[in-house]
């Protein structure tokens, strides 16, 4: 596990407004800002064929790429086998040039039938799939002239250019919360992501299974801790950003997202009263600065984790609230982990 003293890199998603028609333009500058603020990585998220969500988050990437010096990029998350990985490894072997190595594959299986139905792929064959992308995604940086033969793909003497600047190829992030996923991880990615929606009892022990598959394998085995954020008074937060925040957590769950239905998750359903404690405890960084870095600086002690990414799903109806909250995180949560 890496020490407890090592700086925390921090880093958030760079499309905070769904659907919003100038959400090119959105991207380019969230990027440029993060940048400024001294964020180290920014991450698109995806799934297909939806209209909240970019339909080509490389193409986007690479703007930013062309525009920033020093922000990280990748996919937070793309759902890999629903894609040729040939294809994707061409994407960002191309981003990691535009970049000079600074891209990175966040990728996952997904959660939605629909996506895999569109493209003619059976969804239930989805873990199988996502174990060949890795495997090739990762060879397409590091071997020229690869050579595969599986159950869903087979190809002789292939080389993916652009060759990527990074060595052997750029890092891959894993999006993981079951079993299969951690060692999948572990296995045959660089880092675990997870934790939005999840307790730290939740997270821990699934670290540390993570952790230990890594090492016997002798294997990387960074982890980015995905918290919910906001940064104001109790009673600011729950006036605000709490009923967003429950509203779309409401919605993902009635899309058969992997989260684990809370008591209070009932209590809205109901319609009685969720007080701002019940949601957070453990489960995200929310109150004024202070309160955050107590709760990151909790986070790191029973994690580990090299890698914060920020959630401000709660912020995304109010107009100017994403960039004051990440002006505010910048400048007073920030500089105690550096």
């Amino acid at each position: 596990m890496t020490s407890k003293s090592a700086p925390v890199l921090f880093g958030t998603d760079l499309l905070q407004v769904p659907a919003a028609p100038n959400a090119a333009a959105e991207v380019l500058e969230r990027g440029q800002l993060l940048e400024e603020l001294g964020f180290n990585f920014g991450t698109l998220s995806h799934h297909r064929f939806m209209a909240a969500m970019p339909s080509a988050p490389f193409t986007l990437l690479a703007a930013v790429a062309a525009r920033t010096a020093t922000l990280r990029l990748g996919s937070g998350i793309v759902v890999l086998p629903t894609y040729h990985p040939l294809d994707l490894a061409e994407q960002v072997h191309t981003l990691d040039q535009i970049s000079n190595g600074r891209a990175f594959y966040g990728v996952g299986v997904g959660y939605m039938p629909k996506e895999y139905e569109a493209v003619g792929l059976e969804f239930r064959e989805r873990g199988r799939r996502m174990d060949e992308c890795m495997q090739i995604i990762r060879a397409a940086g590091r071997d020229e002239g690869m050579c595969f033969s599986g159950t869903h793909f087979t190809f002789s003497d292939v080389t993916v250019y652009p060759r990527p600047v990074q060595q052997p190829g750029p890092p891959i992030w894993v999006g993981a919360s079951s079993q299969p996923a951690i060692r999948r991880a572990a296995i045959l990615g660089d880092a675990l992501c997870l934790g939005t929606q999840d307790s730290l009892p939740q997270v821990v022990p699934l670290v540390d299974e993570y952790r230990a598959i890594a090492a016997r394998l002798n294997r990387p085995s960074a982890f980015c801790l995905q918290r919910m954020i906001a940064i104001g008074s109790t009673r600011e937060l729950e006036r605000g950003w709490l009923a967003t925040l429950l509203e779309k957590r409401a919605f993902r769950m009635s899309k058969g997202a992997l989260i684990e239905r809370q008591p209070f998750d009932d209590k809205k359903a109901a319609g009685e009263h969720v007080d701002l404690q019940e949601v957070t405890f453990d489960r995200a960084v929310v109150g004024t600065p202070e309160d955050c870095i107590r709760e990151i600086q909790k986070c790191r002690a029973l994690t580990g984790c090299e890698y914060i990414a920020l959630n401000l799903d709660g912020f995304k109806d109010e107009p100017g609230a994403v960039e004051r909250q990440l002006r505010l995180f910048a400048t007073e949560v920030m500089p105690a982990f550096a």
